[in-house]
C-alpha cells in the first residue's frame, strides 16, 4: 500500500464509525445558534484542507488555494459556502465543459432553513436535516468534473467521500453526538 491511500482508507473508515454511531443516553441540550454556524465553519475548512491534502492525486486539485468560503448573513439566518472552480472552459443548460482535469466543487449551508428552501436550488443536490423541534440546517453540494474520463470519476468519487465524510462529521456535532 503506498502512503496516498492510507488516509484514504483512515477517512472511509472514520466515517462507517461515524454511521455507527448511536445515542442512547439522555438528550443532550442544543447548540446555541453561534456554536452551530461555528461548527458549519469549520466544516467547510475541514474540507478545503483536506482537498488540500489530496492535491497530489488530482491535476482538477492544483489550484485549491483559491477556493473561497463565505458567509453571507450567516448570523441573522443565512448561508455558508465553499466554491472552486479550474478549467471551466464553458457553461450552457446541458451543463460545464472542462479543459483536462477541470471541475467545479461547491459546497452550501444554509442555517436555519426550510424544506421550501432545498427545493428552491433544485439544480443542487439538497438535504435538510434537522436539529431539534424548531431549528434544521439545508446542505447542498455538487462535484463536477470530465464524465468522460476515468480520471474526473475517481476525482469525483474522492471529492465527495471527503464532502461527505466533513459533512457527516459536522452533523455529529450539531447533534452533540461526538465532541
Amino acid at each position: 500500500m503506498t502512503n496516498k491511500i492510507i488516509p484514504f482508507h483512515l477517512l472511509l473508515a472514520l466515517t462507517l464509525l461515524l454511521n455507527a454511531v448511536t445515542v442512547v443516553a439522555d438528550p443532550v441540550p442544543s447548540l446555541s445558534d453561534e456554536e452551530n454556524y461555528q461548527i458549519m465553519q469549520k466544516a467547510l475548512y475541514g474540507i478545503r484542507e483536506s482537498l488540500k491534502e489530496a492535491r497530489g492525486e488530482f491535476p482538477q486539485l492544483a489550484e485549491i488555494d483559491n477556493v473561497t468560503i463565505k458567509m453571507d448573513g450567516l448570523r441573522g439566518g443565512g448561508r455558508i459556502r465553499l466554491d472552486y472552480e479550474k478549467g471551466v472552459v464553458q457553461e450552457d443548460m446541458s451543463g460545464p465543459t472542462f479543459a483536462s482535469g477541470g471541475c467545479d466543487i461547491v459546497v452550501q449551508i444554509k442555517y436555519p432553513a426550510t424544506q421550501v428552501d432545498v427545493e428552491m436550488r433544485p439544480q443542487l443536490s439538497g438535504d435538510l436535516f434537522p436539529l431539534d423541534d424548531e431549528r434544521s440546517y439545508a446542505v447542498w453540494s455538487l462535484v463536477r468534473a470530465e464524465e468522460d474520463s476515468e480520471a474526473g470519476q475517481t476525482f469525483k468519487a474522492r471529492a465527495n467521500a471527503i464532502i461527505s465524510y466533513h459533512l457527516k462529521l459536522m452533523h455529529a456535532k450539531l447533534k452533540g453526538v461526538v465532541k
